[in-house]
């Protein structure tokens, strides 16, 4: 049990939000409906992409009971708690940067969530994905009884995600749970199921006329000349605060191929 992960796969409600526009990537594998529903086309078609990736057999469990599913022991937890402190540290960045230039200020924290776009709430989910470790999920997989003869391994990490200093217990709970009636599939009847069927090319028309969120801002990526000048200003910052710089050169050199790559013609 070596609790690899796979990417995740995002179902949200517009098939081209603006903030798309112009993004060559996504970090995560992304699909949509009108109701932002799993539903059997979407899950069919990321199956087959997984298998026709994978190189070895597996068995797969897809069964959602509670009592031996690995991702409700813990692993759902756990994204939803990096997830969701770091939109609360995205938050309180944006009130500190504003305060520094106004004196007062009307939004609140909940005014400045719903600021979040797509496209951003995709890297913040990735990024909470990748802060799961392999541990993390070995030990869900052992709640699950999976595994029995290994005692489990320590998760520091998870008692630091899992801890909220200046958060009472109850509004630590709330908050981990303020989705939990969230619905994010359908049961369908028989009948249910032969009606979608039956509508299931009027559903995909739909789909391809969805020309993304109207209440989106379009976002305009910077310039190559905005991206350097922000580098200047981010290169000041560590020299004040740090003392190790190799994170900064690999993020300079990092940024440098990006935008000479655009403006240079790579040859073989």
């Amino acid at each position: 049990m070596t609790g690899e992960k796979k990417n995740l796969l995002v179902v949200g409600k517009s098939k081209h939000p603006r903030c798309f526009k112009g993004v060559k990537s996504l970090p995560v594998d992304y699909s949509a409906n009108k109701n932002a529903w799993m539903t059997q086309e979407i899950f069919s078609q990321w199956l087959i992409k997984w298998d026709n990736e994978l190189s070895r057999k597996m068995f797969f469990l897809v069964d959602n009971c509670t009592a031996h599913n690995p991702c409700d022991q813990g692993i759902i937890r756990t994204l939803k708690a990096y997830y969701r402190s770091k939109i609360r540290e995205w938050i309180i960045t944006l009130l500190d940067e504003t305060l520094e230039c106004q004196s007062s200020w009307t939004l609140k924290a909940n005014d400045l969530a719903k600021k979040i776009n797509v496209l951003e709430a995709l890297h913040l989910v990735n990024e909470a994905w990748n802060n799961i470790s392999d541990v993390t999920i070995q030990n869900c997989f052992r709640h699950g009884g999976f595994i029995k003869t290994e005692e489990e391994e320590k998760e520091e990490e998870n008692r630091s995600v899992e801890t909220q200093e200046d958060l009472t217990a109850k509004t630590y709970v709330d908050w981990m749970n303020i989705d939990s009636d969230f619905q994010t599939s359908e049961e369908y009847s028989k009948d249910q199921i032969c009606q979608f069927i039956a509508n299931e090319s009027t559903s995909i028309n739909e789909e391809k006329n969805d020309e993304g969120d109207y209440d989106e801002e379009e976002v305009k990526p910077p310039s190559n000349n905005e991206v350097l000048e922000a580098l200047k200003v981010l290169r000041k910052a560590v020299h004040h605060r740090v003392v190790n710089f190799n994170i900064q050169y690999e993020y300079e050199n990092y940024i440098s191929i990006m935008v000479f790559a655009r403006v240079l013609p790579l040859t073989s």
